[in-house]
């Protein structure tokens, strides 16, 4: 998992910011299982128009330019360390832990059947996730990354939790392509703050290899920076300016195109829950669990 966003300004005081916003509402209202189920999410079609920026934006700036710029940026600027991977904001940590792992245990009670032998940390970085959430609630955990240097210093930095660690595969997320003996393999498939350098495409076939991968009963937890609801675009480019010649290759979605990406995949969603505390300076994040349409 990478680095959190400020649409601002690069850094941010977050320790004060934390502590004044403990008891803040979150920056997008919570929505409960039961409401987002209550739509059809799995037959909606849309009209010829419908995210015609996002389509136009890949159509020009989309391609392997695009994923070399993303891997270049963080080979050269983040050290294998929770400050790297964080990208210097790692002060919102424990509050960011804290609050998925409130998410999981909500996610997880609301899916008969869930069990936490094993799950997989997708575009896991040095395995901040893992240490911190994942190997106190499931027996195994892989990893799943990019960058061989980020994967190196993974056992290490796990330290006592390393005893959790399963297998690491040094794999591109667009390249993620479930082998026989890992279909319907996991638990749990937690992506944070990685799939803002994926393509809408790419978005798409990424989610439905995660679907082939998971257990029945199993979810999908996406934890994802997202524009703000009164935002008329349907995603953003990262970097000063916003220009398609972002600093580390990334994008911003809309919550409405994020939902749409998810019934391209054929997944719904069956928990949201915004990020709380979280400081008004930085882009909102949102975590949802998504599970097949098709049990």
């Amino acid at each position: 998992a990478m680095a959190p966003r400020s649409p601002r300004r690069p850094r941010l005081a977050v320790t004060a910011a934390l502590a004044s916003l403990a008891a803040a509402p979150a920056a997008r209202a919570f929505r409960g299982g039961e409401g987002v189920l209550a739509r059809d999410q799995c037959h909606v079609q849309g009209g010829p128009d419908k995210f015609r920026d996002a389509k136009e934006f890949w159509k020009k700036h989309g391609g392997e330019s695009w994923y070399k710029r993303g891997a270049s940026w963080w080979e050269k600027n983040s050290e294998a360390s929770e400050h790297g991977v964080l990208n210097g904001f790692e002060a919102l940590g424990p509050g960011d832990i804290a609050a998925s792992a409130k998410f999981l245990q909500e996610a997880q009670a609301k899916r008969r059947g869930h069990e936490t032998k094993l799950a997989l940390d997708a575009g896991a970085g040095i395995g901040r996730i893992t240490k911190h959430l994942l190997s106190t609630v499931y027996d195994k955990v892989d990893l799943l990354e990019g960058s061989q240097r980020m994967l190196d210093e993974a056992p290490k930095y796990l330290g006592d939790q390393s005893g959790h660690l399963g297998h690491m595969f040094q794999r591109e997320l667009r390249a993620f392509v479930p082998p026989e003996d890992q279909v319907n393999h996991y638990d749990t498939i937690w992506v944070q703050w990685v799939v803002i350098y994926l393509t809408d495409d790419d978005f798409v076939q990424f989610l439905k290899a995660c679907a082939r991968a998971l257990k029945p009963g199993g979810i999908i937890v996406i934890k994802e920076n997202v524009l703000r609801d009164d935002d008329p675009r349907d995603l953003q480019p990262g970097g000063e300016g916003g220009g398609a010649s972002a600093y580390d290759g990334s994008v911003t979605r809309s919550p409405k195109l994020m939902e749409d990406i998810f019934k391209d995949a054929g997944l719904k969603i069956d928990l949201e829950r915004a990020q709380a505390p979280w400081p008004d300076t930085m882009l909102p994040v949102t975590m949802w669990s998504l599970v097949p349409c098709q049990p």
